[in-house]
């Protein structure tokens, strides 16, 4: 790692690190149960509710093989009606398939989603370690991009 001060990808730096995500909306938990190596965002009323990952596991769905391993979806069979129930009741479920540079992670782009599109109800606030400048395709969240 770098220190801010000699890497140009650091945050505050004028060159920030480009990220692609090619965005999808999905209308239903089934549809959305075998994404992974994704971000994702539970929106309604146009903010979002809920920014998270699936690096190391499936969406949703049982345990099963992903690589090498076998690895449980990150909502398990037993949130199947939650996530229904959110959408039936107009929240809106996008998913994200990020393009990103080294050396910028998973983690990194949800840290800087989370700051830059705070949630109604924070979890945590995190500070990210790069600015990020996003270019988003596809169904795009109404949250701000």
């Amino acid at each position: 790692m770098c220190s801010a001060s000699a890497c140009p990808a650091r945050r505050g730096s004028s060159t920030a690190p480009v990220v692609h995500i090619r965005w999808k909306r999905y209308r239903t938990y089934k549809g959305a149960q075998n994404r992974h190596g994704v971000i994702y965002l539970f929106e309604g009323k146009g903010r979002p509710y809920y920014w998270g990952k699936a690096d190391r596991s499936y969406f949703g769905g049982r345990k099963r093989p992903l690589g090498e391993k076998e690895v449980c979806g990150r909502y398990g069979p037993s949130y199947d009606h939650l996530v229904t129930a959110f959408l039936m009741l107009g929240g809106r479920l996008y998913i994200g398939e990020p393009t990103l540079p080294e050396p910028v992670t998973l983690d990194d782009l949800e840290d800087f989603l989370i700051a830059k599109f705070p949630p109604e109800i924070p979890a945590r606030h995190p500070k990210p370690r790069f600015n990020l400048r996003l270019k988003n395709t596809g169904s795009l969240p109404v949250c701000g991009f």
